[in-house]
C-alpha cells in the first residue's frame, strides 16, 4: 500500500519583541517530506488585526494580499523539496505593552490534510518579564535622584542669593 506524502510546516517570526510601530518579518516554510510529490500545496495566513500587512512574497508560485489574509498558491513540490512565504508585517502603534500576538498559518496539498503552525511576538513591557527590576531601571532611578538631587540643590543656592541681596540693599 503506498503511504500519504507528509508536510512539515515552520514558521519564525524575527524578531520575538516588537516595540509598537515597529516591524516583524515572518518566514514560513513548508517541505515535503515524502514518499512521494505533492500539487495544490497552500498556505493562508489570517494576521491578526494587532498588525498591518506591508509586503509577502512566495519562492514558488503566487500569493495575494487582501486585507491581512495573506494566501500563496505554491503549486507542486517534489519529495524533499520545499517553498518559503516571507511576511512583512508592522504592529500597530496602539497595541500595549505586554501583549503577545499569535499568528497562525495553515497549509495543504491535494494529497494531504491541513497542518497548522504558530509564531508569536511580544510587545516589550515597562519591566522585564521576570518581574524584577532590571539594570537599566536601576540605573536610570539613580540618575533621576542625582538630577533631583541636583535641580533642588541649585533652587536652595538662587534663594540664598536672593535673601543675602535683599538684607544688603
Amino acid at each position: 500500500p503506498s503511504q500519504q506524502p507528509t508536510l512539515r510546516l515552520t514558521k519564525v517570526a524575527q524578531p520575538t519583541q516588537v516595540a509598537p510601530g515597529g516591524t516583524v518579518v515572518y518566514t514560513i516554510v513548508i517541505e515535503n517530506l515524502g514518499p512521494g510529490a505533492v500539487t495544490g500545496v497552500t498556505l493562508v495566513d489570517e494576521v491578526p488585526p494587532q498588525l498591518e500587512v506591508q509586503e509577502a512574497t512566495v519562492i514558488q508560485g503566487d500569493v495575494t494580499v487582501e486585507g491581512n489574509r495573506v494566501t500563496a498558491r505554491v503549486g507542486g513540490l517534489d519529495v524533499g523539496h520545499s517553498a518559503t512565504l516571507t511576511i512583512t508585517a508592522r504592529l500597530r502603534a496602539d497595541v500595549l505593552p505586554g501583549t503577545q500576538v499569535e499568528n497562525t498559518v495553515v497549509g495543504w496539498s491535494d494529497q494531504t490534510g491541513e497542518i497548522t503552525v504558530t509564531a508569536v511576538i511580544t510587545v516589550p513591557g515597562l519591566l522585564p518579564e521576570s518581574g524584577e527590576r532590571g539594570q537599566g531601571m536601576i540605573w536610570a532611578g539613580a540618575l533621576l535622584a542625582l538630577l533631583g538631587a541636583g535641580l533642588l540643590s541649585l533652587g536652595l543656592r538662587r534663594r540664598r542669593r536672593t535673601r543675602q541681596g535683599r538684607r544688603g540693599g
